[in-house]
């Protein structure tokens, strides 16, 4: 059996705390990230965009869209953007050997934020389309771009309170019990 590390700063009251929004876009992760996706698909956003990641190239940087900031922030910042974001996304790379994103994808699903994905591996092992999340096809910014804009202007999609999307947790046992669905799953391979 492998042992799997998982980090987690939320803590139980933090998980239960009220959540924020007004934050806008949020999406954060090193692993298997496809940020130049991401920033073809942002740049068709109003909204202001945070990506907290280390791994964003000079290139990247540079031409990021006037609504971006982005560059690596120490857990305290990565969790208080994650809490009052309103939409989180994992932008994957189009890649078909393992999947990634899971511990983004927990941690925006515990706190009851609506969840943008593109297809890759492992993402509908945990996001049902059009009820934990949104899946949008790979490797395509305008489509990413819809769901985002699409999310952002709806609010009662967005908050749980309109007819789709309220299958989201927002519970410390609906935490614990997604992420013992992740380790199993994980235990299995």
């Amino acid at each position: 059996m492998h042992k799997v590390l998982w980090s987690c700063t939320l803590s139980d009251d933090e998980l239960i705390a009220s959540r924020g929004t007004g934050g806008g876009v949020f999406a954060a992760g090193n692993s298997l990230r496809d940020w130049d996706l991401m920033l073809r698909a942002v740049g068709m956003v109003s909204a202001p965009v945070t990506i907290a990641a280390p791994n964003l190239t000079l290139e990247q940087l540079r031409s990021a869209p006037r609504n971006v900031t982005a560059g690596p922030v120490s857990p305290a910042r990565h969790d208080a953007l994650l809490r009052s974001a309103d939409v989180v996304v994992v932008p994957m790379q189009s890649r078909d050997d393992r999947s990634s994103g899971q511990g983004t994808m927990l941690a925006a699903t515990a706190l009851g934020k609506p969840l943008v994905v593109n297809d890759a591996p492992g993402v509908r092992d945990d996001v049902r389309d059009g009820e934990t999340g949104v899946v949008v096809p790979r490797d395509d910014p305008a489509a990413l771009a819809a769901a985002l804009c699409r999310l952002l202007g709806d609010e009662p999609l967005r908050t749980g309170s309109g007819p789709r999307l309220s299958g989201r947790c927002g519970s410390v046992s609906c935490c614990r019990t997604t992420l013992n669905g992740f380790l199993g799953r994980w235990t299995r391979c």
